[in-house]
């Protein structure tokens, strides 16, 4: 009788269902107030010139927890006084991209592109920044180009997928 008991135990035992841990939970929706936008990395000719052109972008989560971004991130050229640009915004890569978790202190990155504005430009923007908006409408997080000299030619800009 003893022999039975404990093998009951035991089917009961691997019966139960797992129990999630909490690090195993979906990291919610980044949001803009955590979120703060850096340049890390400057391609050649990024400054001024003509040609493609582009730069890394950090999005550093400034909070304590881990969130996440899903989908391609909006970018929106601004001028010196904070007045919109005309952009146009378009993914670099086809297919929706896979959610990108962000841990507290942590950074995702993604490149921004446009075509620098040489001599046979007829749309030269001077651009001092952007507003990169997040997919989902969670907000915009302000980016600072001014120290580039950022000349664009027209509003193309394309957009990796973060990572």
């Amino acid at each position: 009788m003893k022999r039975t008991v404990a093998v009951s135990a035991v089917v009961l035992v691997l019966a139960l269902p797992a129990c999630r841990a909490s690090d195993d939970r979906e990291a919610a929706p980044c949001a803009a107030r955590t979120l703060a936008a850096s340049v890390s990395d400057v391609a050649p000719g990024a400054a001024g010139g003509a040609g493609r052109e582009s730069v890394v972008v950090e999005l550093e989560n400034t909070g304590s927890t881990t969130c996440a971004i899903q989908g391609f991130v909006d970018v929106l050229f601004v001028d010196a006084s904070g007045g919109a640009l005309p952009t146009q915004s378009r993914p670099a890569t086809a297919g929706e991209p896979r959610a990108v978790e962000i841990g507290g202190g942590q950074a995702a990155r993604f490149t921004l592109r446009w075509l620098g504005a040489g001599p046979e430009c007829a749309e030269v923007r001077e651009v001092a920044g952007a507003q990169v908006r997040l997919p989902q409408a969670r907000g915009t997080v302000a980016l600072d180009l001014s120290s580039l000299s950022v000349k664009a030619c027209g509003g193309d800009v394309e957009v990796s997928a973060l990572q």
